[in-house]
């Protein structure tokens, strides 16, 4: 087996010539990418408009996405998605029988990052990444302008409240307290944080929750940020959907990891790969020692959010963090517990130094992958499984791996 930073080159050189019957994948790969932003507005379509049972319905969506991105990208590097997706396999198999507590969404996870990484490196390259990226970008905006001009004629089509409450994830006695049909942090009761003149509403568009328009404006701007100077008019319009959607969304969490975004642009990249890989362990001991040390109470405020997931990692048992431990988990605010009790420990740190150390060779996929550690590090220390969301880590990821075809050039069909 190949070290982790040498993963890409072993794959480019584990393939053979192509053929013709793969001259329509690309297109389809684009589709794809962009199928997974729209994923929960799919879903949550059929549900209003058709009455679809929204779990099944997600889930067929949510599946049917990520197992044909892992498809259509096992055509032209099979080697290197069959050795991925059969360790995420064992490890998931090792741990449901060590906790004797399987939940499938410990595969999922992974297996979405792996699918879409693949699929943008296989299919993908600068004008198909260019596409995908302001395809969902103008798809966020003008569903997001309808709702916000007219959030009864949004909900006529997207019934997201009901959708979620279908779901088991709002309950009847919580949705009775809501003032719309939104999602349930879709109005800010004490006023917005930005633009208060824009009013209570927190737009969510095609995501269908605040949160998750405002990580995809950091993702925007991270796309926007990496653009080489050759391309500024790209990273201009990047920039501008980022800052309307996290304006849009109202999005604290979007805006402050932005602030670091820009940080990570000015920084040189010498030593880029070990700064991402010490990264997360920076974010996780400044995480633990603020909920010791803070003091700080409970609340829905990003320290009091911070602290609480500081001290639930402070908690975790050995079982744990090498996620054999039995039972529902303690929290759904903190993304390293989410993380540790789904993947455990091992097999964090063996695909986080895959990522780590994934060869970019333009200073462009170098900057993207640097800004992309930067938002997974943040996230993970206020959220819990947002980071797996096809909505926006499909995406996300994809871009990745259109850059890295383009430092590498597409792979061939493998034998």
């Amino acid at each position: 087996m190949p070290a982790c930073g040498d993963m890409s080159d072993w794959a480019v050189r584990s393939v053979s010539p192509p053929t013709k019957s793969v001259s329509v994948a690309p297109n389809l790969a684009v589709t794809l990418a962009i199928a997974a932003s729209a994923s929960s507005a799919i879903a949550c379509l059929a549900f209003t408009l058709l009455g679809a049972p929204a779990s099944t319905t997600l889930l067929v969506v949510d599946g049917g996405l990520t197992i044909g991105a892992l498809v259509f990208a096992s055509a032209a590097a099979w080697r290197t998605a069959a050795l991925l997706t059969l360790l995420v396999t064992l490890n998931f198999v090792v741990l449901a029988f060590l906790a004797q507590n399987a939940e499938l969404k410990a595969l999922r996870d992974p297996l979405v990052v792996i699918a879409f990484l693949l699929l943008g490196w296989t299919h993908g390259g600068h004008d198909r990444a260019r596409v995908a990226f302001f395809a969902v970008g103008a798809a966020a905006i003008l569903i997001g302008v309808i709702e916000w001009i007219s959030p009864s004629l949004y909900t006529d089509f997207f019934d997201v409240l009901g959708f979620y409450i279908a779901r088991g994830e709002v309950t009847e006695d919580r949705a009775a307290l809501l003032q719309s049909d939104l999602f349930v942090s879709g109005l800010r009761p004490g006023g917005r944080y930005f633009l208060s003149f824009l009013g209570p509403h927190r737009v969510s568009s095609i995501f269908l929750e605040p949160v998750a328009m405002g990580n995809f404006g950091v993702i925007a701007a991270a796309y926007g940020l990496s653009r080489p100077s050759a391309h500024r008019r790209d990273a201009i319009v990047a920039l501008s959907i980022a800052t309307i959607a996290i304006i849009a969304a109202d999005a604290r969490f979007a805006m402050m990891s932005v602030g670091f975004l820009v940080l990570a642009r000015l920084v040189p990249l010498r030593g880029d790969a070990l700064v991402i890989l010490l990264m997360p362990a920076v974010v996780l001991l400044f995480l633990v020692a603020w909920g010791l040390m803070s003091g700080v109470g409970s609340g829905d405020d990003l320290a009091t959010r911070l602290a609480h997931s500081g001290r639930v990692v402070a908690r975790m048992s050995v079982a744990d963090w090498y996620g054999v431990a039995s039972g529902p988990l303690a929290s759904l605010d903190s993304g390293y517990y989410y993380l540790f009790r789904r993947l455990g420990l091992p097999m964090t740190i063996l695909l986080w130094t895959c990522f780590a150390f994934l060869p970019a060779r333009s200073e462009e996929t170098r900057r993207y992958k640097l800004m992309l550690a930067v938002y997974m590090s943040l996230l993970l220390a206020i959220s819990g499984s947002s980071l797996f969301a096809l909505k926006t880590a499909g995406l996300a990821f994809f871009l990745l791996g259109a850059m890295l075809s383009k430092d590498y050039g597409p792979p061939r069909l493998g034998r």
